[in-house]
């Protein structure tokens, strides 16, 4: 079954807390192909491994790699898919200048699932 859109998006998310992971991933599903990864290092290694992804919600803060240096080194390693990253963060205030780049997109936890599916689908 295809999204509104028509396309099935490739989702990659990368969150450490493995229950959110897993919740995002069967919201998307229905509609999209999608990855859920608890560490942003392997989360990176996969990609520049050759995975390709439309998006990648990462959570901003985690253990052993926080989200920019995640994005930072995506950009490095795999600048393709730098633009598909979408932060998801529990802070109220964060902004796409905290990481460094303006036009990064962030999604305010707790969000809801239609505002996360919308969003996916304009990556279509």
């Amino acid at each position: 079954m295809d999204g509104p859109r028509g396309k099935r998006c490739r989702v990659l998310v990368v969150d450490d807390q493995a229950p959110l992971g897993r919740a995002i991933a069967r919201s998307l599903r229905s509609e999209h192909d999608v990855t859920a990864m608890t560490d942003a290092r392997e989360a990176l290694e996969h990609v520049v491994g050759g995975a390709r992804y439309d998006v990648i919600l990462c959570d901003m803060n985690m253990p052993g790699m926080r989200g920019p240096e995640f994005l930072r080194e995506l950009r490095r390693r795999a600048p393709d898919h730098a633009r598909r990253v979408v932060f998801l963060t529990g802070s109220t205030t964060t902004t796409g200048h905290d990481v460094g780049d303006a036009e990064v997109r962030i999604l305010h936890k707790p969000f809801d699932l239609d505002a996360l599916r919308k969003l996916v689908r304009e990556f279509a």
